[in-house]
């Protein structure tokens, strides 16, 4: 078979030239060509076109340069003494299974295209080869090649956060109070559904000073990892607190200890009696009293949430409770998909919460199976985190 070189073409180097420059800084080529006057236009073509260029005169050598530093991409002629360039780009294949490949023959024969695709080739150029095209062709599988690399690094990002963000979620989720939780007269549970697998919604149940039932509800600003780290701050804090001091007290201090930095919180705080419940709700929808089926008492928000303003001073709420009473405390990812933030009616309502039979005996999967078909038709873009605390005085 007759070989042609690349002179018929000649190249115009300038700014006229119109020659496409490298899309990819330092980006190398290796060219691989037993004909020296070839391999002398191609690199010059690839030089001017702004590419690093390596060349070697046969495929031992192109298996050798791509062990030592793999290229950017190969320019590699079709045929060659030796391994020919279907035989190389197999062997090359094996080392760089995605590196891009070029293939420059003289043949139009059908059988040397498919072996050429065959073997792995990304394109295939008939000499004599136009600078133009040859340039066009290489910044096209370089741009391409680009493109491939970063989605798959966007993928290992987003498989890392993902995986990141489920870890997160666990730990939260382990954060929370195991429920339902029993005391002497009283038994309280509740739920927690995030509006992203991650949010600032927490409650906690616990035993503060001289044995009383403590139970608070924090709900953080947004959702996310950002407000998770907050959230469980506050919870954190506000436990500790709420563990030896009176509610009111307790929430002066997690505002001081806040500060106005930016990060605060929109709590409820409760301690319960033989026969009454103290609630100190700050920046959360009115917290219910529900009897009979009815709301007969309601404690809406004595001051603002802590850390906001600075300086809050905060009053306690008691009701009187009795045997059958339950306190209903939800946050505003509860209420504001139906209007107004402090309506609770229909909520309620939609979490069962007016019925007679009890409800803070109800696990974790319970209420998350409530808190979803109370929000199954709220779109997506509505839907923030949202939590129910449910505590009941034993009838």
């Amino acid at each position: 078979m007759t070989r042609s070189t690349d002179v018929a073409v000649p190249l115009t180097v300038g700014e006229s030239s119109g020659v496409l420059r490298s899309p990819v800084e330092g980006a190398e080529v290796l060219v691989v060509d037993d004909d020296p006057t070839n391999r002398g236009l191609l690199e010059r073509t690839l030089r001017v076109a702004g590419y690093i260029v390596r060349s070697v005169a046969d495929g031992h050598s192109a298996l050798a340069a791509v062990e030592e530093r793999a290229p950017s991409l190969v320019v590699l002629d079709y045929m060659m003494p030796g391994m020919d360039g279907p035989e190389v780009l197999v062997r090359l294949r094996a080392l760089q299974p995605a590196l891009p490949v070029v293939i420059l023959t003289a043949s139009d024969s059908p059988e040397h295209v498919d072996a050429a695709f065959a073997a792995g080739a990304d394109d295939y150029l008939h000499r004599p080869v136009n600078p133009r095209i040859l340039t066009h062709r290489v910044a096209s599988h370089l741009r391409f090649d680009r493109t491939r690399r970063e989605a798959r690094a966007a993928e290992a990002t987003g498989k890392a956060l993902e995986e990141a963000l489920e870890e997160a979620s666990a730990v939260q989720r382990q954060q929370l109070p195991s429920v339902p939780e029993r005391w002497a007269h009283w038994q309280a549970s509740g739920g927690v559904m995030a509006g992203d697998r991650i949010g600032g919604d927490v409650f906690s149940l616990s035993t503060g000073s001289f044995g009383l039932p403590i139970a608070m509800l924090v709900d953080v600003a947004g959702h996310g990892m950002a407000a998770a780290i907050v959230a469980s701050r506050v919870q954190s804090e506000l436990k500790a607190l709420l563990e030896r001091h009176a509610p009111a007290d307790a929430l002066t201090a997690l505002d001081e200890a806040l500060g106005t930095a930016g990060r605060y919180a929109c709590v409820a705080a409760l301690r319960l009696h033989a026969r009454s419940a103290e609630i100190v709700n700050a920046g959360l929808p009115p917290i219910a009293l529900v009897r009979g089926g009815n709301v007969v008492a309601t404690v809406s928000g004595s001051g603002f949430p802590p850390g906001l303003v600075g300086g809050a001073r905060y009053r306690a709420t008691v009701l009187p409770v009795r045997p059958g009473d339950r306190i209903v405390v939800l946050s505003d990812g509860l209420t504001e998909p139906f209007g107004h933030a402090d309506a609770i009616e229909n909520p309620l309502a939609r979490l069962a919460l007016f019925g007679d039979d009890a409800c803070a005996h109800l696990g974790a999967e319970a209420w998350e199976t409530r808190l979803g078909e109370a929000l199954c038709d709220v779109p997506a873009e509505l839907r923030d985190d949202a939590t129910v605390l449910v505590i009941e005085r034993d009838g």
